[in-house]
């Protein structure tokens, strides 16, 4: 007597059936299908929207002054190197106003470069970075002015939205 071994749809179903659990047990996951390019996206714990012409002319004063540098241009011009304000007496992005900076011109207050240097160092003399505050709105005018408090407010709520 002859034995007729067919292997039936279900019994062939269930020996690779069998085979994905036990690929699945040594593998991992063998029936994951990875893309052939994986993107590696890498975000850093703070991003600093800060441009290089600021953290140069902070130097060592890191971060932060470059920071609150672009916080005060944003306030002060929306970074316009060009923009003219207080009657046509201020200029640039920082909006020096030239009555009472005489050594400045409209030129260097509308370079960036100088205009940035020239900020950090008005802030430095006046006690930045440890008297952030009375720096800042020292640029802004004199600190017996209340309004210059509340130019203050407004840029370092600027530069803690840029961290």
């Amino acid at each position: 007597m002859k034995i007729d071994y067919k292997i039936t749809p279900i019994i062939l179903a269930l020996i690779l059936w069998i085979a994905v659990i036990i690929a699945v047990l040594i593998e991992g996951n063998a029936l994951a299908i990875e893309p052939s390019i994986t993107p590696q996206v890498v975000v850093p714990e703070k991003v600093l929207v800060v441009d290089k012409l600021y953290h140069d002319a902070c130097g060592e004063l890191g971060d932060q002054c470059a920071i609150d540098l672009k916080a005060i241009a944003i306030k002060e011009s929306g970074e316009n190197d060009m923009a003219i304000g207080d009657g046509g007496t201020s200029f640039g992005r920082f909006q020096i106003h030239l009555p009472a900076h005489p050594e400045i011109t409209v030129e260097q207050a509308q370079d960036p470069e100088f205009s940035s240097d020239w900020t950090v160092a008005y802030l430095t003399c006046n006690g930045y970075p440890e008297y952030r505050t009375f720096a800042v709105r020292r640029h802004n005018g004199s600190v017996d002015n209340p309004v210059t408090y509340e130019y203050f407010l407004e840029v370092d709520r600027i530069s803690k939205s840029l961290w």
